[in-house]
């Protein structure tokens, strides 16, 4: 399962980021993600000791996180609300985090998603 893939989001103060994760393998399969624990974090910037936000998996998307849409067959729902970083200065211009989706599982390298977040202005 070991891999990195980068991705870049941008995220609405006044909405939501909704996308489908499928992770296949090198030959196009489904990765099997069953006993996979997976982790989000939001920070400034890459690299960053404290976290802003973290999050995991969700039993609906009515919050940040994701939903196994299908463990079995490497696909997932992600959802980011802006409202979760309402605190954030900067308000009324576009406000640059970083954030991470780390899938483990026991005996496996971990997958890493990544990337830049713009939280853009209300």
């Amino acid at each position: 399962m070991p891999a990195n893939w980068q991705m870049d989001v941008e995220i609405p103060r006044s909405g939501a980021a909704q996308f489908t994760l499928l992770l296949q393998d090198v030959e196009g399969g489904p990765v099997d993600l069953t006993g996979v624990d997976v982790a989000i974090e939001f920070r400034n910037e890459a690299g960053d000791s404290a976290t802003i936000k973290t999050a995991g998996v969700e039993a609906n998307d009515n919050e940040t996180g994701l939903v196994w849409t299908d463990q079995a067959n490497g696909q997932a729902l992600v959802t980011y609300y802006g409202s979760d970083f309402a605190a954030l200065d900067g308000q009324y211009e576009v406000v640059r985090l970083s954030h991470k989706i780390r899938f483990t599982k026991a005996g496996d390298a971990p997958l890493l998603v990544f990337g830049r977040v713009n939280l853009l202005p209300e």
